[in-house]
């Protein structure tokens, strides 16, 4: 029955995720560090919006910021007319790179970019146009699927191979991972799991770190307002956020 294949795959995906407790703990340290000198942590998309799971959550860490953007050209052209002399280059590139520079990111600043596949365009030129500006970077990513999928990108490069720090999804070639009577592909998509889990791993460790500072020192952590007396913390946290940066 699909319940129980499905528990049983993502209890063995959650196994399998243990092997980047090296590479999170690393991170982790370089984070606890970066936001101690008056940095902070970006996440930039993380597959289909997952990022806003780590951003301003109860339980959560205050200083991750989001950095993520929409730019619609309405520009279109008919097929004869698309690769005309005198063209420009990649426009993902160029509007990627436009975002980097517009933003509030900084050098010393860390970011993490996703791509599972890690061949798309767009996470690719996030992580090279930020270490250009002297940032870390911190890649999620299947390697198994990374791999077997050329890059679109025009260096050729894959995720893993532009971040200073690759976590690794463990989802198979394709994602999904389920086989369901009556149809001939795996479903069930296995990375939006691994995308949380490590996410949550990351920030854990961070906020483990941290929590060995003296008091004054430790950072601001976000209490669900639902709860009593969690507007008032939380507003208390804030206003921590907004004096001291973390």
């Amino acid at each position: 029955m699909f319940f129980d294949d499905y528990q049983a795959k993502v209890a063995e995906q959650l196994e399998k995720l243990q092997a980047n407790r090296p590479v999170i703990d690393l991170a982790a340290h370089a984070i606890a560090d970066a936001m101690q000198t008056g940095h902070y942590v970006f996440c930039s998309s993380i597959g289909h919006g997952l990022q806003g799971d780590f951003y301003n959550r109860a339980g959560g860490l205050g200083n991750v910021r989001l950095f993520t953007w929409e730019l619609n050209l309405n520009n279109a052209m008919p097929t004869c007319g698309q690769n005309r002399p005198g063209g420009r280059e990649n426009n993902e590139i160029t509007l990627t790179r436009a975002a980097v520079s517009a933003s509030n990111m900084r050098e010393g600043d860390i970011i993490i970019t996703c791509s599972v596949s890690g061949h798309n365009v767009r996470p690719i030129e996030t992580a090279l146009a930020c270490r250009a500006i002297g940032m870390k970077v911190i890649a999620m990513t299947s390697m198994e699927y990374a791999k077997q999928t050329p890059s679109l990108h025009p260096s050729g490069k894959s995720l893993y191979q532009c971040a200073d720090w690759v976590i690794d999804l463990m989802t198979p070639y394709g994602d999904a991972g389920i086989a369901i009577n009556g149809y001939e592909d795996n479903l069930v998509p296995m990375s939006g799991i691994s995308q949380d889990i490590t996410g949550w791993m990351l920030w854990g460790r961070v906020m483990e770190i941290m929590g060995t500072l003296p008091d004054d020192k430790k950072p601001a952590v976000f209490l669900s307002v639902n709860r009593e007396g969690g507007r008032e913390a939380y507003n208390r946290m804030h206003e921590l956020l907004n004096k001291r940066g973390y």
